[in-house]
């Protein structure tokens, strides 16, 4: 007991004559000295601010003690604010850990490729070289050179299978940040008052039936439900499928800070369905239509029935399908890039120049879409013009110092802003300023300010331009 030493001492005598004289009156002196005792303890302890002292008499009615004061409703919701803000940090921290490993996962798999890239032209001109020359050293060479690009292909899936478990974990640190975020915002909103149930607290009541999209979600229903398959093996798009994938991919490259030549007007931008004699769309400048091969369109239709980024995890998985959605969506991401930006006179250099900065750009925008990379895109969903851009990126590359992933995305980024531009009424660029401007803005992404290096490339991708 920690009561004062005067009530232990009164306690003890009680008990000693109680012990000596057990009268009535004795035993009830000890019990009055024991409650003293217990007084004493409890009152100390409240004025510790430890426990609860039933016996501090406030206003003629017990009161807790200082440590066990019961906190007000603001106090309490101050409290539940301050956890909120620690999860929404500690979820926030959770997001860029994982941000960090995808980062790292994606920058392992570019250099994978270009070594990949780099180990399978060793095994082709090995290979080369031993049907010219079938001697045994020769075919030895080949043999090595091939086993060695079997391995960094290996790699590339290695890091493939990195990037998608990243993924997934970066969504789910995601999702949690998300909702504790919404957890936090609903508490800031509730006042200070923990225990009050306001109306604007209270989620809305869904009326039967009722079906809450937004935007994207009615323009995709709109893509996958508007397409419609017809006797003669074509099939149509609706004219309300056609207006919502228009409009989405207006949508998608305005997120970009790409504004399209023509306004978005009724009796525009259509999408039809026809035979293009092995093409996979067109692009008609005097109304802004686009048209999709039969199979191209169905599967466009399709690839609105599911997630952009759950497609490319598949495709990225190696399902053939997949990719093939993929570049349904690209096409018409190209073919509206066409539409967009400043007028390229599409004849002579300026083919080269458009079909380029149009390609790479809708690559950037695809693969940002699906979640997959623009390399994945050029080396194994067979995008459009690799075989001139494939060696234009590689001269890039070369000049710069660069890996084949880097000067792809420095001739993307050039490209999308390029794209950015707006365009002045009445105004036509000419294809070789087009390159001009578009190499020289690729080579400074990749830290090569050279004037002798950008002639150099210049003069290839005008010499590239005589194989379109």
């Amino acid at each position: 007991m920690t009561g004062s030493r005067a009530a232990l001492d009164t306690a003890r005598s009680a008990a000693e004559l109680a012990r000596r004289e057990p009268t009535e009156a004795n035993r009830k002196a000890v019990m009055v000295a024991l409650a003293t005792v217990v007084r004493h303890d409890a009152a100390g302890a409240a004025a510790g601010g430890k426990g609860y002292n039933p016996y501090r008499d406030k206003g003629g009615k017990f009161a807790p003690g200082a440590h066990k004061a019961r906190p007000t409703a603001g106090e309490k919701h101050a409290a539940a604010l301050a956890k909120a803000q620690e999860r929404v940090g500690k979820a926030k921290a959770t997001v860029d850990k994982h941000t960090g490993k995808l980062t790292a996962a994606h920058q392992a798999k570019q250099s994978a490729l270009a070594e990949m890239r780099a180990a399978l032209d060793k095994a082709r001109g090995a290979a080369e070289v031993a049907r010219a020359k079938p001697t045994a050293k020769n075919i030895k060479a080949a043999q090595v050179a091939t086993n060695k690009a079997t391995r960094a292909a290996a790699k590339v899936g290695k890091h493939e299978a990195a990037i998608d478990k990243a993924t997934a974990n970066h969504a789910k640190a995601t999702s949690a940040h998300a909702k504790a975020v919404e957890a936090h915002e609903q508490l800031k909103s509730g006042g200070g008052r923990s225990g009050a149930r306001t109306a604007s607290r209270r989620p809305p009541e869904k009326i039967p039936g009722e079906h809450t999209r937004t935007p994207e979600q009615a323009r995709r229903d709109a893509v996958a439900n508007g397409f419609q398959h017809g006797s003669d093996g074509k099939g149509e798009f609706t004219p309300a499928a056609q207006a919502a994938a228009r409009d989405e991919a207006r949508h998608v490259l305005e997120a970009r800070g790409v504004t399209q030549r023509e306004p978005h007007a009724a009796g525009k931008n259509a999408l039809t369905v026809e035979e293009l004699g092995g093409s996979y769309a067109m692009f008609y400048p005097e109304t802004h239509r686009v048209a999709m091969s039969p199979e191209s369109a169905r599967l466009f239709a399709d690839a609105h029935r599911e997630i952009p980024t759950e497609i490319g995890r598949r495709a990225r998985a190696g399902d053939a399908q997949a990719s093939e959605m993929i570049q349904a969506q690209h096409n018409l991401i190209h073919e509206t890039f066409h539409g967009s930006g400043p007028d390229t006179h599409y004849e002579g250099h300026g083919v080269f120049a458009e079909e380029m900065v149009t390609e790479m750009a809708a690559r950037s925008v695809t693969a940002d879409m699906h979640g997959v990379s623009q390399e994945f895109l050029a080396l194994r969903n067979g995008a459009g013009y690799d075989w001139v851009l494939t060696p234009a990126v590689s001269h890039l590359a070369t000049a710069s110092g660069r890996t084949f992933g880097e000067a792809h995305r420095a001739l993307a980024d050039a490209s999308l802003e390029f794209k950015r531009q707006r365009h002045v009424a009445g105004s036509i660029v000419h294809g070789e300023n087009v390159i001009h401007a578009v190499t020289k803005d690729a080579l400074g992404r990749l830290g090569q300010r050279d004037p002798a290096v950008h002639k150099a490339t210049f003069d290839k991708f005008i010499s590239l331009s005589g194989d379109m």
